[in-house]
């Protein structure tokens, strides 16, 4: 929220049959059908919107058939969603395709790849270091390596030299340049980039036809974050490791692959008291870039509430995208309202809670930020504030009101950011960042 006199503007960045199906749209099912009650999903979607969260996409599968799907305005189906660490379990899965072809093994050591870009001093936990360990983030780092995307200064360089302090393979640390490094090891061995190797191994064969993923001044994909896609989409690949990795008849991903990847191989926290693990999705255990979560199921988990829920009990994929200031709050709510109600066997046809639940998934709509006062008519304005040094690297902020619009632009290391605002209505714009533009959703009130 920015405010500026009386005027208060929302930014939302737009960060919002499978059984023997081919890669066209996926078959539908009234949830009755399938063992679930339509009235159940109404309750969890009507709990949901309760929260503080703000919800923007949401598909629900049960035996390879969605029952429900939803986007809350003025996000659209048909919009790319940011997916932010959902992407690294997409890198993992270029990691066990490759792997797959002979082109590389889990044991290699992670130095070996990279000759030209090692340190001039190579520690024994360095040496030590190997794929899996990037996997299961346990690269034996207590920090992060810290990278520009706006310096040219080589990523892996920055990573190889960075202190590695316990023995790989033991200690877990969220790493996003953990999977980075995944990613520029699936491009030295393929000769592709991890987004074109994906869009030929995986993409093309399951359906996934318009995401992009933003990449390294060195030009590898980017592989912990930054990949875009439809909500469809995600279900796509969720349901292709519900099915232990075949699409349409063929095997797509190796199933050793899909048990491997989704199985704990570290604990995160293993001194947490038993109470607060056992009501976390978070302290269930880790896999190649799965996260385990509670009633046996497992995830892609991607900030601010991206998850790709894979269900194997229920035979259920769940897909929600959010920006929500506790993730966990939709996870109990799935646990609650949805998994209950999840039937071995058929339920009695009830047309009237389908129509309902129906109406209630078309007609979702995120509320626009209230203002009673605001007339809806914009003052005159036209000002430009430079900006002390700042770690967001923000040095100029420009607003212009001219009664019917709001300019605003936001200089940031060197690049101007420009964003257009209407009142009373949502407006998309696209921002400028390196390699691909972003959409975005603008309101004034």
């Amino acid at each position: 929220m920015i405010k500026a006199g009386r005027c208060f503007f929302l930014l939302l960045v737009w960060t919002c049959s499978v059984r023997g199906q081919g890669t066209d749209r996926l078959m539908r099912s009234a949830p009755e059908s399938e063992g679930i009650s339509s009235t159940a999903i109404i309750r969890f979607l009507d709990t949901l919107e309760k929260s503080r969260n703000e919800l923007h996409g949401i598909m629900l599968l049960r035996h390879g058939k969605v029952i429900a799907e939803g986007c809350w305005k003025p996000y659209s189906a048909e919009q790319l969603h940011n997916m932010y660490s959902v992407s690294k379990s997409f890198t993992a899965t270029a990691v066990g395709l490759a792997e797959a072809e002979g082109l590389l093994r889990l044991d290699d050591k992670v130095i070996s790849y990279f000759p030209q870009d090692l340190p001039d001093t190579i520690s024994t936990h360095l040496k030590d270091l190997c794929i899996r360990d990037l996997l299961t983030m346990s690269a034996g780092m207590d920090n992060v390596p810290a990278v520009d995307d706006n310096k040219t200064d080589s990523w892996v360089k920055i990573f190889l030299a960075y202190p590695i302090v316990h023995k790989p393979g033991t200690l877990f640390l969220y790493n996003p340049m953990a999977t980075y490094m995944l990613s520029a090891i699936v491009q030295r061995v393929t000769g592709m980039t991890t987004y074109e190797y994906l869009n030929r191994k995986l993409f093309s064969l399951i359906g996934i036809r318009h995401a992009d993923w933003t990449s390294s001044p060195q030009g590898v994909t980017a592989g912990g974050w930054g990949l875009r896609l439809k909500v469809e989409d995600m279900a796509r690949f969720g349901q292709l490791y519900l099915q232990n990795g075949i699409w349409s008849g063929k095997q797509i991903l190796p199933q050793r692959w899909v048990q491997t990847a989704t199985s704990t191989w570290i604990v995160q926290h293993p001194a947490l008291n038993s109470a607060s693990a056992d009501s976390s999705d978070w302290e269930q255990g880790y896999g190649f870039q799965f996260w385990r979560g509670l009633h046996h199921s497992y995830r892609a988990d991607g900030a601010w509430g991206q998850f790709i829920v894979v269900m194997p009990e229920q035979d259920a994929v769940l897909v929600v995208t959010e920006e929500a200031s506790d993730p966990q709050q939709t996870l109990s709510l799935v646990w609650k309202f949805l998994l209950p109600a999840m039937k071995s066997q058929r339920l009695r046809e009830n047309a009237s809670g389908d129509f309902r639940l129906k109406q209630r998934l078309a007609t979702l709509k995120l509320p626009a930020p209230g203002n009673p006062s605001f007339s809806g008519k914009l003052p005159s304005l036209d000002r430009t504030w430079s900006i002390g040094t700042n770690d967001a690297k923000i040095s100029r902020v420009s607003l212009k009101l001219d009664g019917k619009y709001c300019h605003l632009s936001v200089r940031k290391d060197s690049v101007d950011f420009d964003f257009l605002f209407s009142p009373d209505s949502w407006s998309q714009g696209t921002t400028k960042v390196r390699g691909i533009g972003h959409p975005a959703w603008f309101y004034i009130n």
